[in-house]
């Protein structure tokens, strides 16, 4: 600021210094010229009073002077001139002066050179015999006067122009100082010159309302940082220079990234294929989207633009874990064929044989046997879709009664249930080894108990056993039941619990099962907030077991 109000300062000083010189140059060059123009005039009279007493003679006298005169016939003819011979002078008939001189008696002409930088005035005056008399005189121009007097005054220019530098730096140092120390942290406590003082007012408002914005800003910031930090979607705000300037904590999780990525390209961070073409059909159409894997999981990537088409400022960049959508889709897919496959073969045996009985296409020794499979059809079909809804009420959560369980009482009904048909397939139910309670819905607790040991005596071999066993300790009860089956394999033991999945189909649907039990159990399992676990060896047997939590009084 102190250069500038120096320079100010000299730049005014100078031209100052300048426009007095010309204007008084100016002014100067005007008196003078009108004092030489009436000498010139009174001294054109003197010569033409000679003149006309002379004539040549006269004329021929004065020629020594710092004058030119030219004496002119009416007709424009030079008669005399003393500085060029009259005959090798052209006409002057058509001279300005002259012409006004034969009109008049008196005329007058300026004329300029521009290669001489010089001025020349002609006065003219007719005499009593018609003649014309001019006398005319040379001198510099007003420019050629300023530059001679600048050329001359040069010494004391540079004199005035180095006093004005001085004046001027001294000058800006002293106007700039108060302001140097100025307080603008707390302007209104600051004693400068008055004619700062609204400034600093100003100053002093802007303050104000700009620490109210940066709180508000903070404020907000803070929120959306919180809302972005909580969010399970992986959130980034991209500029259209495909650098970072955001990133929730879900998204750096994604990237395996834990250092900071602000300021980074995004494909720096992440090198995927898809992201670059969503990115490039968000910035054309204005929203790209597109799925990948990362691992073993399935993301979804959405960008969408921020701004105007036209005028784009950023992008916003979504990531979704899709991984359990997929699951769930491709589930339910799976479940509805399964459940239309699951009820139809039943029906369809049922609508065989009662067609046939209809048309009396069956032998009377033959009829009980028909009812009898169109009875275990309808059974099966109704243990489907007893098991459907079970598994529709423990999807929907829905509350039911709980009851204080003894498990080894519970469990001993159901083996003497199952001893009948585990007598057919020459399989043995030990005793139930253990005692233990649990608390919870004793119809689910049930359907747990029955699902393991029904599907521990199918799956079982002649001769084989089933041994449940209870324990209970301070935080779980611990339910095991195993056996010395057939087993599963290694590659099946991960999608045993899903719906309607079957190790040997023929073998299930040879000895009745709904391919339901398994998930029914890991459905149970989890309203009761306890796990499942399993563990088979091919040929060697199937070990299960479920640990259900103690429930404290807040559950």
């Amino acid at each position: 600021m102190t250069s500038r109000i120096f320079r100010s300062i000299l730049i005014v000083a100078v031209f100052v210094m300048l426009s007095g010189g010309i204007l008084f140059t100016t002014c100067l060059y005007e008196s003078l010229g009108n004092i030489q123009e009436d000498r010139l005039r009174n001294e054109l009279h003197l010569a033409a009073l000679g003149t006309e007493s002379s004539g040549l003679a006269y004329l021929r006298r004065i020629s020594p002077l710092n004058r030119r005169f030219t004496w002119i016939d009416a007709s424009g003819r030079v008669l005399f001139d003393t500085e060029h011979r009259a005959d090798l002078l052209e006409s002057h008939e058509a001279r300005e002066e002259f012409q006004q001189a034969v009109q008049t008696g008196m005329g007058r002409s300026i004329r300029y050179s521009a290669t001489m930088m010089r001025r020349t005035i002609y006065e003219t005056l007719r005499l009593r015999d018609g003649t014309i008399l001019r006398i005319s005189i040379s001198h510099e121009t007003l420019w050629a006067l300023f530059l001679s007097m600048v050329w001359s005054g040069a010494p004391i220019g540079l004199i005035v122009f180095f006093l004005s530098y001085l004046l001027a730096k001294r000058v800006a140092v002293r106007i700039v100082s108060p302001l140097n120390t100025l307080d603008l942290e707390h302007p209104l406590i600051n004693q400068a010159y008055d004619e700062i003082k609204p400034l600093l007012q100003r100053i002093a408002s802007q303050h104000d309302q700009i620490r109210r914005q940066l709180h508000e800003i903070k404020t907000k910031r803070d929120e959306f940082m919180k809302i972005t930090e909580h969010m399970k979607e992986g959130l980034i705000l991209l500029s259209m220079g495909k650098r970072i300037l955001h990133c929730n904590s879900a998204a750096q999780r994604f990237f395996h990234h834990s250092g900071d990525v602000i300021g980074q390209s995004l494909f720096s961070v992440d090198r995927g294929e898809e992201l670059v073409m969503a990115f490039e059909r968000a910035a054309a159409d204005g929203y790209g989207e597109v799925v990948g894997e990362r691992g073993d999981r399935e993301y979804c990537f959405r960008f969408s633009q921020i701004g105007t088409r036209d005028h784009p400022c950023g992008m916003v960049m979504l990531i979704l874990d899709t991984t359990d959508q997929t699951l769930a889709e491709r589930s339910r897919r799976e479940f509805t064929a399964n459940v239309s496959h699951e009820l139809k073969t039943p029906l369809h045996s049922i609508i065989g044989r009662a067609e046939l009985l209809e048309n009396g296409l069956v032998r009377p020794e033959d009829v009980a046997g028909f009812a009898g499979n169109i009875r275990i059809e309808a059974i099966r079909l109704v243990a489907v879709i007893e098991d459907i809804m079970l598994l529709s009420r423990l999807d929907e959560s829905i509350e039911m009664p709980i009851d204080r369980i003894d498990l080894a009482v519970l469990t001993q009904n159901v083996l003497h249930d199952l001893q009948k048909q585990a007598e057919e397939l020459h399989v043995c139910l030990m005793p139930v080894k253990g005692r233990g309670n649990v608390t919870g819905s004793s119809r689910l607790i049930i359907e747990i108990i029955r699902n393991l040991c029904e599907n521990a005596v199918k799956y079982n071999r002649a001769g084989g056993t089933v041994c449940v066993s209870i324990e209970e300790t301070e935080r779980e009860t611990i339910l095991q039941v195993e056996d010395t089956g057939i087993g599963i394999a290694e590659d099946d033991q991960k999608r045993v619990f899903e719906r309607f999945y079957r190790v040997d189909k023929s073998r299930s649907r040879r000895i009745g099962g709904t391919g339901l039990g398994l998930s029914i159990v890991r459905h149970a399992v989890r309203y009761h907030h306890g796990t499942v676990e399993l563990s088979s060896r091919m040929n060697q047997g199937t070990c299960v077991t479920v640990r259900f939590p103690k429930m404290t009084d807040a559950d």
